[in-house]
């Protein structure tokens, strides 16, 4: 039985490694800045992994990062997608360019609000897409 827990803790160790290399600074391909500090990292190939659903992590960095946005802001604010399959990837990467128009989400962010507010913000913006 230890065998096959070593086989498995090797197996998701080499599954870490190479998200974390995938989605390494150094890695990535293309920065879509949205402006006001915020940031889309992509890597030269979407991140499509062993999941079943797809996640789009937030993340508000304590020390600002010069991505060289069009509109010269430090960035503060990361987005990163991790998703199935490319398809879906494209879908949640239009999705989230469509809720970063909205004022009161941005403001949102901004603000680093709580996880509840932003959800709400998040929840009102898609809306409008169904709309």
């Amino acid at each position: 039985m230890r065998f096959k827990a070593d086989e498995i803790a090797s197996v998701i160790q080499q599954e870490i490694e190479h998200f974390e290399s995938r989605i390494d600074v150094r890695e990535v391909g293309r920065v879509v800045g949205v402006g006001d500090g915020i940031a889309i990292p992509h890597v030269r190939n979407p991140l499509v992994q062993h999941v079943s659903q797809p996640t789009v992590t937030l993340c508000f960095l304590a020390t600002p990062i010069d991505f060289h946005a069009l509109d010269g802001k430090p960035v503060n604010t990361l987005f990163t997608l991790i998703c199935p399959t490319i398809k879906i990837h494209l879908n949640l990467l239009s999705r989230l360019g469509f809720v970063l128009r909205d004022p009161a989400f941005k403001n949102a962010l901004g603000r680093q609000a709580s996880a509840e507010e932003l959800m709400a913000a998040l929840i009102a913006a898609e809306k409008q897409i169904k709309s």
